[in-house]
C-alpha cells in the first residue's frame, strides 16, 4: 500500500481563490510563481483524499484513485478534481465515480457519471468502452425502488440532483433521487451528478472534514455502485478454456493486461472479483495465465481480437463475455495438462473436458497455482511405482482414498 504524503488535508479560501485570478487558463509559465504552488499543493491535497478513499477498509466496490493534472496542456487549470470509480471500468469517463473538485466557487463532492468521451483513438476500444458505458445505464435504470429509498433514506445532508456537474451550486434539476436515476440511465444522462457543495468560506470551516463528507459520498452511494457493478463476496474459482486449433490464445494473451472470454456455462455464477486460471487446450496444453474478473458477464462486451481467429464459429456471433484482467501471464511456461492430471484427476476439466467455464474448488485453484515452480511443474507421477507404494500401505490394513493421497503428495512435493 502507498504512503499517503498528507492523508488528512484541508483547503483555503485562498486555494479557492487562484483559480479566479487565471479565468482563461493563462500559459503555465506565465502563472505567477507563488500561483504554481498553490496549483500543485491543490493537486497534491486532493490526490492524497483520493489515494485515502480508495484505501477506506470497507469499500463497498474494489475501487481505483486518479486526479486530474495540475498542469493540463501546459496551462493552468480552471478545476483540479480528484475521484475514486470501479475497479472494473478500465477508463473512468465511462462509468460512476465519486469526485471531489475544486474551483473558484469552492468544492463539489459529487456521484457522478463520466462524461462519455475521450481522446481515444484505438476504435475497437472506444467501442468497448461505450458498450461498457451502455450497459452501466441498462443497470442503473434497473436499480431496485427499495434500494433507492434506503439510499435516499440514508444521508443527512442536502443531495442536489443536477444533470451535470460543474453547473450552478446549490440548485437542482430532479426533485428525487428516482427522478435523477431516470434520467442519468438515459442516452442524455451523461455527466449527471448528486452534489453537495461547499463555498470557499465553508471549505475552509470544514477542515480536514473533507474527507468526510468525499467518505459519506461514498457511504450514502455505494449501494447503487455496488448493483451497477456486481462483486462476489466470497470469490469464486474457474478454469476458462481456450481451443487453440481456432484461437490463437497465446499471441492473444501475451503483452495484454486486460482480456475478454466467452461465457456459456455459468452465466449467473461469475461476478467481478472471481479468480480465473486459462487454460489452452491440445497436446501441449495447460494453465498458461491466472486472471481475476473485472467485468461481469454480459451480451454488451465485444470481442477485441477477431483477426486471432484461424476459424471461427458462427456462434460467437450474440455470445456471452466477461472482462478479464491478467494478473500473471506464463504462455511460453505453461503448467501442464499431464502435470495437472497427475496432481487433480477428478478436475472438471480433465474428467470431461468438453466446454469454456470449469468451476473449480479454492483448494484446487491454489494447487495448480503451485504447480507453476518449475521443480513441480515438470513432475508426473510414476503411476507404477506409486501403485507399488498404495499396495504396500494397504497391506497394512491402512485405508486412504486413493486419490486424495495423490492429491496430498503433489502438495507436498
Amino acid at each position: 500500500m502507498a504512503q499517503l504524503i498528507n492523508p488528512n488535508p484541508s483547503f483555503s479560501r485562498e486555494d479557492c481563490a487562484v483559480f479566479a485570478r487565471y479565468p482563461n487558463s493563462a500559459s503555465w509559465k506565465d502563472v505567477a510563481k507563488a500561483d504554481q504552488e498553490i496549483f500543485k499543493s491543490v493537486w497534491s491535497k486532493l490526490k492524497a483524499l483520493a489515494q485515502k478513499l480508495e484505501q477506506r477498509p470497507g469499500a463497498p466496490i474494489p475501487l481505483k484513485a486518479d486526479t486530474s493534472h495540475y498542469v493540463p496542456n501546459g496551462k493552468s487549470p480552471k478545476v483540479i478534481w480528484s475521484c475514486v470509480y470501479p475497479l472494473a471500468i478500465s477508463n473512468k469517463s465511462y462509468g460512476l465515480q465519486i469526485a471531489l473538485i475544486i474551483s473558484e466557487r469552492g468544492a463539489e463532492v459529487c456521484f457522478c457519471q463520466g462524461s462519455g468521451t475521450s481522446q481515444i483513438e484505438d476504435l475497437a476500444k472506444k467501442r468497448e468502452l461505450e458498450s461498457a458505458f451502455e450497459l452501466m445505464r441498462k443497470r442503473l435504470a434497473s436499480v431496485p425502488q427499495q434500494l433507492i429509498t434506503s439510499v435516499e433514506r440514508s444521508g443527512d445532508k442536502k443531495w442536489y440532483y443536477r444533470k451535470s456537474w460543474l453547473t450552478k451550486p446549490n440548485e437542482t434539476d430532479f426533485v428525487s433521487l428516482t427522478e435523477w436515476l431516470n434520467y442519468a440511465s438515459s442516452t442524455e444522462g451523461s455527466a449527471a451528478s448528486v452534489s453537495p457543495y461547499f463555498s470557499p468560506a465553508e471549505l475552509e470551516t470544514l477542515g480536514t472534514g473533507i474527507f468526510a463528507a468525499f467518505e459519506d459520498t461514498l457511504k450514502t452511494f455505494g449501494p447503487i455502485l455496488k448493483t451497477v457493478y456486481p462483486i462476489s463476496t466470497d470469490p469464486r474459482h474457474w478454469i476458462f478454456q481456450a481451443n487453440a486449433d481456432h484461437f490463437d490464445v497465446g499471441t492473444y494473451i501475451k503483452g495484454r493486461q486486460q482480456i475478454v472470454w466467452t461465457v456459456r456455462q455459468h452465466k449467473d455464477r461469475i461476478f467481478v472479483g472471481d479468480r480465473v486460471l486459462l487454460w489452452k487446450s491440445g497436446a501441449d496444453g495447460g494453465v498458461i495465465a491466472e486472471c481475476s474478473v473485472i467485468g461481469a458477464p454480459s451480451h454488451e462486451i465485444p470481442e477485441d481480437a477477431l483477426e486471432l481467429w484461424k476459424d471461427r464459429p458462427d456462434s460467437q456471433d450474440g455470445e456471452m463475455r466477461c472482462k478479464l484482467r491478467v494478473e500473471s501471464s506464463f504462455v511460453d511456461t505453461p503448467v501442464p495438462k499431464n502435470t495437472v492430471r497427475s496432481a487433480l484427476p477428478q478436475l472438471s476439466i480433465i474428467r470431461a473436458p468438453q466446454g469454456t467455464n470449469f468451476e473449480v474448488t479454492k483448494k484446487d485453484y491454489e494447487q495448480i497455482i503451485t504447480l507453476k515452480n518449475p521443480a513441480t511443474a515438470s513432475l508426473v507421477f510414476d503411476e507404477p511405482a506409486f501403485s507399488s507404494a498404495c499396495a504396500a500401505m494397504e497391506a497394512t490394513h491402512m485405508r486412504i482414498e486413493r486419490d486424495f493421497l495423490k492429491r496430498f503428495v503433489s502438495s507436498l512435493i
